[in-house]
């Protein structure tokens, strides 16, 4: 498998070598109906994950909830492409989808993956915990407020542990966008 991978990569790099020295006239046209196609599956695949990460981070037992932990196991798929320049191709369908769509346009996918997913993740988390710590009304009040500020404290924590993987997402869209324009010209044309 590692040798396959090696020669993969290789051809991978021929082919950019070829794209460069061609100036673009090899790549293929790009149309508006295909681009939305494909951040059309890429909406998708981040809205499942927005999902499941709101159900994990609202799961009771501490131990699996951890900001990281959820992220780690939901967000996989998507911090795959940190490792683009190593595997030549992901096994993962959900990473192919990715690095297609980064490939296509990868100034687009990371305002997607900056700005609104980003925000809609920090507001469903942030909504879902609220609503499943909405019980602690029940309690007495020096309960209410030790749980108050261990749920404030967690979550800063989940704001954080959202904006690293974002910032991580974001930076290996960028360098595989480097490693195509330096390469090759870059984002592929529009019809």
């Amino acid at each position: 498998m590692t040798s396959l991978n090696e020669e993969a990569l290789k051809l991978q790099n021929r082919l950019r070598d070829l794209l460069e020295r061609s100036e673009g006239a090899l790549l293929p046209e790009i149309s508006v109906i295909q681009k939305k196609q494909v951040f059309d599956l890429v909406s998708q695949l981040l809205d499942f994950a927005l999902t499941e990460i709101a159900r994990l981070s609202a799961s009771t037992n501490v131990a699996t909830a951890t900001p990281t932990k959820v992220l780690d196991r939901v967000l996989s798929f998507a911090t795959a492409l940190e490792h683009a320049k190593e595997v030549a191709m992901p096994a993962e369908s959900r990473t192919q989808a990715l690095k297609l769509a980064a490939l296509i346009d990868s100034e687009l996918l990371c305002q997607v993956i900056g700005g609104p997913f980003r925000a809609r993740l920090v507001a469903a988390v942030s909504s879902r915990r609220a609503h499943s710590q909405g019980s602690l009304a029940a309690h007495p009040q020096s309960r209410l407020k030790v749980r108050n500020m261990s749920a404030e404290i967690n979550a800063k924590a989940w704001t954080d542990a959202i904006s690293i993987y974002c910032s991580r997402i974001i930076c290996s869209i960028r360098a595989l966008h480097k490693s195509s324009s330096a390469h090759g010209d870059g984002d592929t044309h529009l019809s």
